[in-house]
Formats: C-alpha cells, sequence, structure tokens
C-alpha cells in the first residue's frame, strides 16, 4: 500500500496527472487500522467544526 500526497492551491487548476492520480485512487478501498480508525460521524461533524474555527483554512 503506498500513500500518495498533493497539493492544489485555491484557484490552481491540477495537471492531467493530477486528474489521473485523483481518479485512480477513486477506484482504490480505505484501509483502516489503529493509527488511521474509521471516524463516526459524530467526530466527522467535530473534526469539521474545528477545521472551520482554524482561521488557517477559513475561505
Amino acid at each position: 500500500m503506498a500513500v500518495y500526497g498533493m497539493t492544489v492551491k485555491i484557484g490552481q487548476q491540477p495537471t492531467e496527472e493530477q486528474k489521473r492520480r485523483i481518479k485512480e485512487a477513486l477506484d482504490r478501498p480505505i484501509f483502516y487500522d489503529d493509527d488511521a480508525p474509521k471516524l463516526t460521524d459524530e467526530q466527522y461533524k467535530d473534526f469539521e467544526k474545528k477545521l472551520n474555527s482554524n482561521a488557517r483554512y477559513s475561505k
């Protein structure tokens, strides 16, 4: 299993290579483990609140 990362800035259009890699990633299964457990709906909501309250990530 490989982990990939890429950065696309606001307003930037992804390259064709980035688009291809995103499409490939959508077809791969997600593997959860002790370091990356599946979150509950409540945990997602809490995470979203924290993310939105952080000025660094605000729009």
